[in-house]
């Protein structure tokens, strides 16, 4: 006589071209002293395909998105990477100097209540300049350049500024504004830049080898000078 009976249910799930289908068996085992009996029964129940290719669709836009968002990021760094060495590449191009100019700096030293001020910024072929004076008492202003020369020496002219060349006449005391290009430099050839070479202008600018030098009737030689700093 059976003494006592249990239920063991499994399942396995398998897979048919247009459904989804699970497998329940449950088997009933007996057991007494002399004998042991397992009965088997077994049903089953499909789902629909449908369910587990709207699954998959999911599954794959989801993985679509986060490729699509590593894109994003990946053109975005790109973009930024360009724009910076795009504006790398623009100051690169572009320098600026400037200077104070007073008598002390001339070579002899002129005292006098004349004081100035440059800047210029060096844009590729051009040189954009600002130069401003007052309170200068060698009479009239005949000229302002830029010389190539070192702090303490004198040198010949590379450009006018005022006075002479293309440019307009030099105020009594104001400001002068204007732009140096190839055909603005003059020399000085026996220092070894020849008129026209505005590159090599520029390497004695960026050398600290040029001064900016305003040239009045009692002082022709110069009575402020100023030499040009880059900023």
């Amino acid at each position: 006589m059976m003494s006592s009976t249990t239920l063991a249910p499994a399942s396995r799930t398998f897979y048919h071209p247009q459904a989804v289908c699970t497998r329940t068996s449950q088997a009933a085992t007996g057991s007494n002293d002399s004998l042991s009996v397992t009965v088997p029964s077994a049903r089953s129940w499909c789902r629909p395909a449908r369910e587990g290719a709207r699954a998959g669709r999911a599954a794959r836009g989801e993985g679509a998105s986060r490729m699509k968002m590593r894109t994003i990021g990946v053109v975005a760094i790109v973009a930024a990477a360009a724009l910076a060495l795009g504006a790398a590449a623009a100051m690169a191009g572009k320098s600026s100097v400037n200077t104070r100019l007073n008598g002390w700096k001339e070579v002899p030293a002129i005292s006098t209540d004349g004081h100035g001020s440059f800047r210029a910024e060096i844009q590729g072929d051009e040189i954009h300049y600002r130069l401003r004076y007052s309170g200068l008492e060698g009479g009239d202003v005949l000229f302002a350049h830029i010389h190539l020369g070192r702090p303490a020496t004198n040198g010949g002219v590379a450009a006018f500024l005022c006075g002479g060349g293309s440019k307009p006449a030099c105020p009594q005391s104001g400001t002068v504004t204007g732009v140096i290009v190839a055909s603005d430099v003059v020399g000085p050839v026996e220092q070894g830049i020849d008129p026209g070479e505005f590159d090599e202008l520029k390497r004695a600018i960026k050398a600290k080898s040029t001064y900016v030098n305003v040239h009045t009737e009692t002082f022709p030689t110069g009575e402020i000078r100023g030499n040009l700093l880059k900023v």
